[in-house]
C-alpha cells in the first residue's frame, strides 16, 4: 500500500497483473510457434479476465518470435542465458511496484524461484493465483499461492498438425 498527499493509505488498485514464463509453460526452452500457441490458448481459457489483465510475457531471444505473435498486446522480456526469462520477470517482481499497482497476480510458471518474492506480495495483500504444467509445480511456490491451476502437457507439434 502507499500513501496519498493528505498521508492516508490509498486502495490499490484493482488490476490484475500476470506474468508469464513462455519456455517453462511450453516444457521447451525453444518453444515453436504451435507451442506458444497452444500455450496462449490454454492461458485465456483459464484466466477469467484475459482481456483486460496486464501481461508481461518473458522468453530467451530465441523463442522470442514465435512468442511475441502469440501475445501481441502483452509487455514482452526477453533475456538469454541461464533462467533468463525467471530473471527478467523477477526483475518485474521486486523493481516495479507490483505491491501498490495491481490487487490480483499471477505467475504462470511451475519454477520455484518466484515462491518468495510471490509470499512477499500475498503478505501485503495480493491475491494470487499460479499456472503451472501438471506435475511440474515446485512445492514452495504451490504453498505461496493461494490458487493454483495446472494445465496439462503441451501435445507434441506433430499431433496438433495433424487433420
Amino acid at each position: 500500500m502507499w500513501k496519498n498527499k493528505m498521508n492516508q493509505i490509498a486502495p490499490r488498485v484493482q488490476r490484475h497483473v500476470v506474468l508469464i514464463d513462455a519456455e517453462n509453460l511450453s516444457g521447451s526452452g525453444a518453444p515453436d510457434a504451435v507451442d506458444a500457441a497452444h500455450v496462449q490458448q490454454q492461458l485465456s481459457g483459464v484466466i477469467d479476465d484475459w482481456e483486460t489483465a496486464f501481461v508481461i510475457v518473458g522468453c530467451s531471444h530465441i523463442a522470442a518470435r514465435n512468442v511475441f505473435f502469440q501475445y501481441p498486446r502483452a509487455r514482452h522480456l526477453w533475456q538469454s542465458g541461464d533462467n533468463g526469462a525467471d530473471l527478467a520477470l523477477l526483475s518485474v517482481l521486486e523493481g516495479e511496484g507490483i505491491d501498490y499497482r495491481f490487487a490480483r497476480i499471477t505467475i504462470c510458471s511451475g519454477d520455484g524461484i518466484f515462491a518468495e518474492p510471490l509470499a512477499r506480495l500475498v503478505q501485503v495483500g495480493l491475491q494470487a493465483t499460479v499456472i503451472s504444467r501438471c506435475g511440474h509445480l515446485s512445492w514452495r511456490l504451490r504453498r505461496a499461492a493461494h490458487r493454483v491451476i495446472e494445465l496439462p502437457p503441451c501435445p507434441v507439434a506433430s499431433e496438433m498438425r495433424v487433420a
